[in-house]
């Protein structure tokens, strides 16, 4: 896993999580199961790239956006589950949506960069079923959102087919 500027790979999910941008929590818990809220590639504060992808934003930006977009929900499950998060925590569902301008996005490479961050975070348990979908506009502009569901108690193996 790569290190981000606050330090290490293992403590950058120890930072604040971004607050919700309106009426709604950044989790929901019931029977084992989290569903956090859709999270944007907010840091430091501010969102990574402004834009839809393939106009203001480029491929690559996208990609850097998804994946900081994952570390934010992973914030979120850590605050949800405490300091043995990664112990606990199994993706059972991953949404990524993307901003696009045009036809000419490649958005599975994009939602690919939040999965590897996913695995990268929880290994084996961070992949789990995936939708990633273009949209044409996303709150305050963003590039990509990044919704998250996990099952706090992994004793399920995932399904393959």
């Amino acid at each position: 896993m790569n290190t981000n500027s606050h330090g290490s790979a293992s403590d950058m999910y120890d930072f604040d999580v971004p607050q919700p941008a309106g009426l709604y929590v950044n989790s929901s818990a019931a029977n084992g199961i989290i569903a956090v809220s859709g999270q944007l590639p907010f840091h430091e504060g501010a969102l990574l790239h402004i834009g839809r992808v393939g106009e203001a934003v480029d491929q690559a930006q996208a990609e850097k956006a998804a994946a900081q977009c994952a570390v934010n929900a992973l914030r979120v499950v850590r605050s949800s589950l405490g300091e043995s998060w990664k112990m606990k925590a199994r993706v059972l569902r991953l949404s990524v949506f993307v901003a696009c301008a045009n036809g000419n996005v490649r958005i599975p490479a994009i939602a690919d960069a939040a999965s590897r961050t996913l695995r990268d975070a929880l290994d084996e348990r961070g992949v789990g079923a995936r939708t990633a979908i273009g949209v044409s506009h996303l709150p305050v502009n963003a590039p990509v959102e990044v919704e998250l569901t996990i099952c706090s108690d992994p004793v399920e193996r995932a399904v393959a087919g």
